[in-house]
């Protein structure tokens, strides 16, 4: 079986951690355990891992440098985060996957989404407005000498 990141270990895990007391543990197979482990891999594709796992390294240097949790997150941390992000000069676009991937890790672990909330929402709004988005790319229109009959 191939390697796998941290972070992908972290979300397989919760699907394995009991929902609720049980009275006696349950405890599934190794082998099934993996098996399951390998398909909760293949959930996202490579390179939305990739990158989610790289914005998931980015906040947490920032929880790290400014003495706050990682995971779980809460809502105030995020919007902490993304409007330090924007006052950097990060895009909205960058600054909304950084977002969803710290959401995706919380979901993952069984925790609340922080993006969910209502202040983490108004502030990503603000920061919208403030920065604006990317430009709708719209092709120039075809020439008469372009067109078929």
């Amino acid at each position: 079986m191939r390697q796998r990141p941290r972070y992908a270990t972290l979300a397989v895990q919760s699907i394995f951690r009991p929902l609720a007391p049980a009275s006696a543990p349950i405890v599934v197979p190794e082998a099934l355990q993996e098996q399951a482990e390998a398909y909760a891999l293949e959930a996202q594709a490579l390179n939305t891992r990739k990158t989610y796992r790289y914005q998931l390294a980015v906040f947490q240097r920032w929880c790290d440098a400014q003495g706050l949790p990682s995971l779980p997150t809460t809502p105030q941390v995020l919007a902490a985060w993304i409007s330090d992000r924007a006052k950097q000069g990060a895009s909205a676009s960058t600054i909304k996957l950084g977002a969803v991937a710290v959401a995706d890790a919380n979901k993952t672990l069984g925790h609340d989404d922080p993006s969910a909330h209502p202040l983490f929402r108004k502030v990503y709004l603000g920061i919208q407005h403030a920065i604006g988005r990317a430009p709708r790319r719209q092709a120039r229109p075809l020439a008469p000498n372009q067109l078929r009959a």
